[in-house]
Parts: C-alpha cells; structure tokens; sequence
C-alpha cells in the first residue's frame, strides 16, 4: 500500500464522490473537492457557516453541505460553480439532509422529527412527509429507487409509508404490532420489507411492498433481542444478529432459520477452513478476549453488534461485542467458518471494499490497519505520518483507496490490485 502526504480537515468531513474520482474535506467554512488519485485541489467553496456535514450527489455532480444549527443546506455544482442552490428552513429546524437517488431531491428532517421535506432542485418546491421517526435510519429505498419505505408515528403508533418518487406520492400506510421499530430494509429483490422492533422485544416482521404480513419471526421471548439486520445480496436469507451472541439466517421460503452461526469463547482448528495468515496460528485459542457488559447501562456490550457481506456475497464477516478483539469470516459458499481473527487490541473500524476484492480492512490502534484477503490472510500496514492518531477509515467506491482519518489530518493509502 503506498500513501499520500497528509492533509487537514475538521469535523471529520472527508468523503468520496459516489463514481470514486473526487474527494471532498471540510476546513470550517471552506468546502475543498480534490481529484482522488491526483489529491489536487479542483474547486473550493465558500460557505456562510462552519460545515457539519458534506455529502456527495448520487451521480458525483453536486455536493451539498450542510449546518443543521443555523438550519442551513448549500448544493454546489462541480461543473458550474456559479450555480449555487441554498434551502433554509427556520421555522422546523433541520436535523439531518440526504440526498435522494435521482440527484434531484434532497430529503431535509426537521428538529423534533415534526416533518420530512422533499426538495426539487428543479422547481424549489416540497413535498412533506408528517412525523417521521428517526432523523438518520428508518428509510429504504426499493434497488431500482422506484419506491421507498419510511418510518413513521402516525396516531401514536409506529407505521410503514411507502411511496413513489416518480412522482411523490403516498402508495401504502401500514401500521406495524411492535414496541418501538428499530429499523427496515428493503429486500435486494425488491419482494419484502423487513421490519424489526427494539432491543426489548426479539421480533421480526416480513412484510410485503403492498403491507401484507407474510411473517412474524421471534427466537424468544426473554432477555434483550435484536441488535443487527441484514439482507444477504442475492435475497436468499435475512440475517439477524442477536443479543445472545447469535446470527440466524432465515429462509426467505417459510422464513424459519436454515443455519445459526454461533460465537463461543473457544475456536480451535478443525472449526477454520481456511488457516493462511501471515500471523501465528494456534491450535486454540484459549484466551479470546471477554468483556462483561455492564447490565445498569442502556445498550450493553453485548451481542452482534456488527455484521456485513462482501462485495461478492461469498463472505459474511461477524463481531461478538463482548469479545471486541475478534472477527469471524464465514464462506458463504459452504457456511463454514472460514476464517477467526483475534488482535491483542480491541477491534475499532471494519469495512469491506465496496468493489469487486473480497478485501476486509480493520483497524485496532492508532497507527496500522490490517487487510484481510482469501488467498492471503491477514496483511499489516504501519501508516507512515508521525503522531497519527487514527479515528476511522472510509473505503473510495472503486475500492482503489482508503482514507484514514484522525481529528484533524488526513491522508490516503492507495490498495493494489489482486493482480499486481
């Protein structure tokens, strides 16, 4: 991996352009795009505010950026930077903005979540949507962006809309029989909708786009329940991480789990398939790092509290949040645990390349990341800037570099190819 010279920011605002060529950072007031290979300086926007949030375009022609305290979005254009568009909204307050996938509206959540606004950047008028329930989840587009799912408070109860974006319309309202919806997701496939209620209560709703309850799925009763949900990219299972250190993967046939991946505190060989590393291998590990939660506070270490497939959806990696210095690869090909990665350090940052490599970064201390490949194992690369402190990471799209973060500096770390 060979890496950039260092570059500031502040806020933590270092994003690339969804088409992987641009990278935008924020230095107060001053919005800087630079070419992702290159690092040269392309634009610099003024903005009337320091900037808490940056967020590309869909199709990498706009940018907008945004301060939420003075209510405020500005959307620049890279290929005309006299065209400027601004959205204000004084009155409700601004909680977050995101863009829409036809990079020409952009979803405003009001303070309080009283609304949901839907600006054109065509004709500058709205469309509103009454009481939406979370500022930054509770949306799910359908994968060819036809339809989105939102969640709502609609008399004092949580509920489903689904509407059109071509144009906006209400299409179906649907309330849900759950203690406080955590999050949906819609199906790669675009055939279901999976609903999912709070850590207090383990219940997963399948639901049809049209609001028809196919399933309800509960693996008990007592003690907390779901902490994560994914769909697998081919639609063939939902996987649900649990606070009983457990994934089930459901079958999207009757939706009962085909397989439980579990997590115990012991792994010896036999359990791996695959054993190439660069590091030591040991026939047990017998001191996997464990944490006792702290069962007084809210949310508690404890459970799957990360779970992701690969770009290609032959891998499947899992961490256990009490043993926070271990990561399980499973091969989805022949559902074995295919690889188990213990650190002496706690595991901070993990993100696979979004990009044709089954690469899975990961990071522990301040100043190395680890890049896990099938055919390799495990690969450590020291980064080179004096006194780095790394916060976190962020993959480009193209999966041809990383940008590594700390508070106030930032540089990239350019990935080879399989083939190089």
């Amino acid at each position: 991996m060979d890496f950039s010279v260092l570059y500031k920011h502040i806020g933590g605002q270092v994003v690339f352009s969804p088409d992987g060529k641009y990278l935008a950072s924020s230095l107060k007031e001053r919005l800087v795009i630079r070419d992702s290979l290159e690092l040269g300086v392309l634009h610099t926007f003024i903005c009337s505010y320091p900037i808490q949030d940056i967020q590309w375009g869909p199709h990498s022609d706009y940018i907008l950026s945004a301060s939420y305290k003075q209510a405020k979005v500005d959307v620049w254009n890279l290929q005309d930077e006299k065209r400027h568009i601004d959205i204000e909204d004084a009155f409700c307050g601004m909680n977050s903005a995101r863009w829409c996938p036809d990079g020409i509206h952009i979803m405003v959540v009001s303070e309080f979540q009283v609304r949901l606004s839907i600006w054109s950047l065509l004709s500058g008028e709205a469309f509103y949507i009454q009481y939406p329930k979370y500022k930054d989840k509770g949306i799910s587009y359908s994968s060819d962006d036809r339809f989105v799912a939102i969640l709502e408070r609609q008399e004092s109860k949580d509920a489903v809309g689904v509407y059109s974006t071509d144009p906006w319309a209400l299409q179906k309202q649907f309330t849900v029989d759950a203690i406080d919806i955590e999050n949906i997701a819609w199906s790669p496939d675009d055939r279901y909708i999976a609903v999912w209620d709070s850590n207090v209560d383990y219940k997963v709703f399948i639901y049809n786009p049209l609001g028809i309850l196919k399933r309800t799925y509960r693996a008990y009763e007592d003690g907390l329940g779901i902490k994560s949900v994914t769909w697998d990219p081919f639609s063939q299972f939902l996987a649900v991480g649990s606070y009983d250190q457990q994934v089930r993967l459901l079958n999207t046939y009757n939706w009962s789990p085909f397989l439980t991946l579990k997590h115990p505190s012991k792994v010896t060989r036999p359990d791996v398939v695959s054993l190439n590393s660069y590091f030591e291998l040991q026939d047990k590990y017998s001191n996997i790092t464990t944490v006792v939660p702290d069962g007084t506070k809210p949310n508690p270490k404890l459970g799957i509290g990360f779970m992701e497939f690969s770009y290609s959806g032959d891998y499947f990696c899992t961490r256990n949040d009490n043993m926070p210095n271990s990561l399980w690869i499973w091969d989805m090909k022949t559902l074995r645990l295919y690889a188990f990665i213990h650190m002496i350090d706690p595991i901070r940052t993990v993100r696979w390349n979004p990009a044709s490599a089954d690469i899975l970064a990961f990071s522990c201390t301040a100043n190395c990341v680890y890049l896990w490949r099938p055919e390799r194992g495990c690969e450590f690369y020291e980064l080179p800037a004096a006194n780095f402190n790394l916060t976190t990471f962020h993959w480009s799209p193209s999966g041809h570099a990383i940008a590594f973060l700390d508070k106030e500096r930032f540089h990239l770390g350019f990935v080879a190819r399989p083939s190089e």
